[in-house]
């Protein structure tokens, strides 16, 4: 008989949500079960409201009325109480059957602020960290048998981190929460909370559970690499060596492959990539982008990446020791013309794809050439930063730190710098590959 075929399979639909006061989100993260009494029965169905994933629990409660919408006048003030608790997420998944020799995964790419995971009542991992991805086995090769069928997978989501609002010390801030949510000049209080990005199910012998790439260019004779780190996780068989196989293309045509096999749970690739076409800022060329295919067995990930060289000089007529302000892309100097960017909505997760490129078919129409992402705002989504790639626009990214209305002395708590400098190598590993990323900014 031969193996099952590999799964990927979006979990983003079918999500219910319930409040949760102390502990009782432990009553709630069980398996569904059939109840003989009626009356229990219609209450549970009463307590758990529709959610959507991607998404932001206000959103789901608004929808549900169970709020009124916090953007319209001073509603916002009678909502505040949702980021004060604990919310419940559950959904059914419906399992394949598998092979001796395959695992089954579920993967999240966010979690804001962070949560408890638990696959048929049973605690399977947590994550700390709205931009942190979080990819758990919930069954496979080296654990329990796992059966085909009806699962319950439920996520708690913790209570909204709380930080220094606008008026506030930067010194105080201990937390790594975007600051615009408790309160700007521009932003009500307005704590963020939710399954704001994608999850998915995949099943296989072996799956990616990262994968990082970045890109070097020779302007002189136009030759490029794509530099590719991968870690694996999964069972990896008897005989032939996995292998993670690395494909590059141009407008649908191939340009570049290799292969390279597993070695201790990681590969690095180094792929050679001729008659590079460049990437230019608006108004200066085109915005060539490449698309990168990196796949061990069925799992795989498809990302856009291009080639550039992108840095800042001194300024003409300027001492040998000055530093560089003036920008240079492909060795041509240009004029950073631009915006502030601010997240598009308090609500993080309700932001689609669409309504980004909107807002930089603006920006590009505005003849800018620059965003600046606020560092009191979010370290942004890949569909803004693919969206910067296709036309051409740079980024400014800034940390996760912004200025205050009474002190901007910077935090020297060690815990707290420890984490932001592990946040930041987390973000800079995921953004590396864009060429509209210009430079990143405290």
């Amino acid at each position: 008989m031969g193996q099952t075929e590999g799964v990927i399979r979006s979990l983003d639909g079918g999500w219910q949500l319930r409040e949760a006061l102390g502990d009782t989100w432990q009553w709630y993260v069980r398996k569904l079960i059939d109840r003989r009494n009626s009356v229990t029965k219609a209450a549970d169905a009463v307590a758990w409201l529709p959610a959507r994933v991607p998404g932001a629990v206000l959103d789901d409660l608004v929808r549900a009325g169970e709020v009124a919408e916090p953007r319209h006048g001073r509603h916002s003030r009678d909502a505040e109480w949702v980021a004060d608790r604990h919310w419940v997420y559950r959904r059914h998944v419906d399992l394949p059957p598998l092979e001796r020799d395959q695992t089954a995964w579920i993967e999240f790419d966010g979690i804001d602020p962070g949560g408890r995971v638990f696959w048929d009542g049973h605690e399977v991992g947590a994550v700390d960290g709205l931009h942190r991805r979080l990819r758990l086995r919930v069954g496979g090769a080296d654990q329990t048998p796992l059966a085909a069928g009806g699962h319950t997978l439920a996520v708690v989501v913790l209570p909204a981190l709380d930080t220094e609002p606008q008026v506030g010390r930067s010194d105080r801030v201990r937390v790594l929460a975007p600051r615009v949510g408790s309160g700007w000049d521009f932003a009500p209080r307005m704590r963020h909370q939710g399954i704001w990005r994608q999850v998915r199910l995949i099943v296989g012998r072996a799956g990616l559970a990262s994968v990082r790439a970045r890109t070097e260019v020779e302007l002189e004779d136009r030759t490029g690499e794509v530099v590719v780190d991968a870690v694996i996780d999964g069972s990896i068989g008897a005989g032939a060596p996995e292998v993670v196989t690395v494909e590059l293309a141009r407008e649908g045509r191939p340009v570049a492959s290799t292969s390279a096999p597993v070695a201790d749970g990681a590969v690095h690739v180094r792929l050679p990539v001729h008659d590079v076409q460049l990437w230019w800022p608006a108004g200066l060329g085109e915005h060539a982008l490449y698309d990168l295919r990196v796949a061990i067995g069925d799992d795989e990930r498809m990302l856009r990446v291009g080639f550039r060289r992108a840095r800042l000089v001194a300024n003409a007529g300027a001492p040998s020791n000055a530093l560089g302000y003036t920008a240079e892309v492909n060795g041509q100097a240009l004029p950073l013309v631009g915006w502030n960017w601010a997240p598009a909505d308090l609500l993080f997760g309700v932001v689609t794809a669409a309504r980004i490129a909107h807002l930089l078919d603006l920006v590009a129409d505005s003849g800018a050439r620059i965003l600046r992402v606020w560092g009191g705002g979010l370290i942004e989504s890949d569909d803004f930063y693919d969206a910067c790639d296709q036309r051409g626009i740079l980024v400014w990214q800034e940390l996760a730190q912004s200025s205050s209305g009474i002190a901007s002395a910077p935090a020297t708590d060690a815990d707290f710098i420890a984490r932001a400098v592990e946040e930041t190598m987390i973000a800079a590993a995921r953004l590396s590959r864009h060429p509209s990323l210009f430079l990143w900014c405290g």
